[in-house]
Parts: structure tokens; sequence; C-alpha cells
């Protein structure tokens, strides 16, 4: 998520449909600065350190507003964040009461 661009259709999901994911701010300026740096040459705000702190503190607000989990994926393995998302699957279908609805895991 960037603050330039409204996730108007992200308000429309239903709730059970959605997980949050971050990374600490320094993470994502190295993965922005170091790994993807030939991307970057003609936009370097992408990998200014404010920048990422502004878009991280709005896309919290965006998830926070939404309601759903958030998972903060730093200094974890995919395989430990997918057992995460796996658990909070498990969890939307065991409190979901209407049971015809889909989940996320569906």
């Amino acid at each position: 998520m960037v603050p330039e661009v409204a996730p108007d259709k992200l308000f429309s999901i239903h709730l059970t449909k959605l997980i949050g994911s971050t990374l600490r701010a320094e993470l994502l300026n190295y993965i922005r600065t170091k790994c993807f740096k030939p991307r970057f040459r003609r936009n370097n705000r992408l990998g200014d350190l404010d920048r990422i702190m502004r878009e991280l503190k709005y896309a919290r607000s965006i998830m926070k507003r939404i309601g759903c989990p958030i998972i903060d994926a730093t200094g974890k393995a995919i395989e430990e964040t997918e057992g995460i998302v796996l658990r909070n699957c498990r969890l939307s279908q065991a409190l979901t009461p209407d049971k015809g609805r889909r989940s996320l895991c569906k």
C-alpha cells in the first residue's frame, strides 16, 4: 500500500479473507535499495527511509481500520509466516458463524 493509492477495494472484501503483512522499515529500505537497485534509479524516493516509514504507518492505519490480523514478517522465514497465516485461517473458519461463507483458506 502506498499513500497515493486509496485501497477502496479492501473495504469491500470480507474480513475473513484479509491478513495484513508488514516489515520493519529498515529491512524494507534494505530490500528496496540493495535487491531492487536497478529499478529505483529513476525513482529514488521509494528507497527513502522517511517515505518507507510513512508508507508503513499508512498501511498499518488501513489494516487497523479494516480490522484484519497483522503479521510482522521481519526476521521470519517464509514458512514461518505461512504457518501464522494458516493458523489465522483455521481460527477464521472456526469463528465464522455462516458456514456457507467462504473463508480465507478455501
